[in-house]
């Protein structure tokens, strides 16, 4: 069996603390993110599928990056 490399296990750590800070924002938030970040959507696609407008994509992503920044950092 081969045995993680202390930066795998780092590595490993920081996916698992992003993933924790990801899942405490609100959930609309979260949704509006995981969109942009992880499905590479515009926030003009993601208003639309939402039926929100850009601009309140745009405070939602806004909003997650500064509260990931103040816990993750």
């Amino acid at each position: 069996m081969q045995q993680n490399s202390p930066y795998d296990d780092y590595q490993a750590k920081q996916l698992e603390l992003k993933l924790w800070v990801i899942g405490q924002l609100p959930e609309k938030r979260k949704q509006i993110f995981m969109l942009s970040r992880y499905s590479n959507l515009s926030h003009k696609q993601i208003a639309d599928q939402l039926s929100i407008s850009s601009k309140t994509v745009e405070n939602h992503i806004a909003l997650a990056l500064k509260y990931i920044k103040r816990l993750y950092c």
